[in-house]
Parts: structure tokens; C-alpha cells; sequence
């Protein structure tokens, strides 16, 4: 429930998802487009939808309206990345580190759904054992570097970009066990509803 007291639901992305994915970014002003993927993009292509719904990639989530379960109103993503590039990934070491990216409809924003999927995501991926949760934010983007610092994250500053990174281990330098199902505050992947494209163009993903 949000502040104002809508309800809406979130559970994990399939690649039936997609027309309703796409209607969302269709739907998005270029500013908040910008914000997401750090240029206008406005369509996911079916081939970068199933890379990002991939268990191999990460963890895609996208929420609803509770009455409306085909419009989807966000996507948040919380994808692996390598800890060193180039070199293969220590199997032993756990998941490492993951890149946080969130995507929120303009008519839900300011509502205090980005924050709360930005606290879901952290949850689910210190739950999964990941080291740290980083992602790439746009300088100007004062609600989203203030939500970040709030949850204790750092904040670098790169021209008009920011690197944040949010350290997910205890001080021991250990992450939580790996919990499942309810318990990562997701609901299990259900056969989605067979979603009707609204008739706009839609973007494509970047990471």
C-alpha cells in the first residue's frame, strides 16, 4: 500500500510480460525514460526482454495496480555483474556484486513506490547473497541519490553521473543465506495473463 493508499503488487517478470513492459515505457515521459537508461530509449526488444527474465541474469520483477494485473506500472531489475571483467567468476565467492535499475510509470511516481522497490531490491539481494548493489545515476536526480544515501549507500561523483554502491555484507564480510519464495519478499513466478499492446511504441534495456 502506498502513501496515498493504493494497492498494487509485484511479482516476478516472465517473458510473456513484454506488451505490457513496453506499453509501460510507451507511456513514460523522455525525462524519466532518460533517469532509467540515460538516453530516450523507448522499446525492449523481445531478445533483450529474455535476457532480462533469465535466471542466469538476475532477478526482474515488474508491479501492478492490485485491480489491474496487466498494466504494469514498474520493472525493477537486479542483475549480476563480474566482479573482475574479463576473468572467469569464483564459484566459491557467492554472487558478488549486482546492478540495481528501476523503472516507475510518471503517474506513480512521487507516491513512494520507487522507494519502495528500491528497499525490496536491496532486501531480495542481500537475501541472495550478494556483496553490493550498485547502480548509475544521473547527478540531477536528487530523490534517488537521497534515497540511496539514506540506505547507507556511497555516492561518487562522475561529471553528470553518479556511481552508488550499497556494501550488502555484515561486518563479518558475510552475506544472509539464500531465502526463497515468500520469504524474498517476491511472489513466486505466475503464467501471466495474455497482454494486449496498447498501441504505442515502447524502449529496449541498457543495463
Amino acid at each position: 500500500m502506498l502513501r496515498d493508499g493504493a494497492t498494487t503488487r509485484t511479482r516476478l517478470a516472465a517473458t510473456g510480460d513484454l506488451p505490457s513492459v513496453n506499453a509501460l515505457h510507451a507511456r513514460c515521459s523522455r525525462q524519466s525514460l532518460v533517469l532509467r537508461y540515460l538516453s530516450g530509449r523507448r522499446r525492449l526488444s523481445a531478445a533483450e526482454w529474455r535476457v532480462l527474465t533469465s535466471p542466469a541474469a538476475g532477478l526482474t520483477w515488474v508491479t501492478h495496480p492490485a485491480d489491474e494485473p496487466d498494466r504494469v506500472i514498474a520493472v525493477t531489475h537486479v542483475l549480476h555483474t563480474e566482479r573482475t571483467p574479463g576473468l572467469p567468476p569464483d564459484r566459491d565467492a557467492g554472487p558478488g556484486p549486482a546492478e540495481l535499475a528501476l523503472l516507475v510509470d510518471d503517474v506513480w511516481q512521487c507516491r513512494g513506490l520507487g522507494s519502495a522497490l528500491t528497499r525490496q531490491a536491496v532486501t531480495v539481494a542481500r537475501q541472495q547473497g550478494h556483496s553490493e548493489l550498485h547502480a548509475l545515476v544521473l547527478a540531477d536526480n536528487r530523490p534517488a541519490l537521497a534515497l540511496a544515501r539514506s540506505l547507507g549507500a556511497t555516492v561518487t561523483s562522475q561529471g553528470s553521473q553518479c556511481t552508488v554502491r550499497l556494501s550488502l555484507t555484515r561486518w563479518d564480510g558475510t552475506a544472509p543465506r539464500l531465502l526463497r519464495g515468500a520469504d524474498a519478499g517476491v511472489r513466486p513466478p505466475v503464467k501471466p495473463r495474455r497482454a494486449v499492446p496498447d498501441g504505442a511504441t515502447a524502449p529496449s534495456p541498457s543495463g
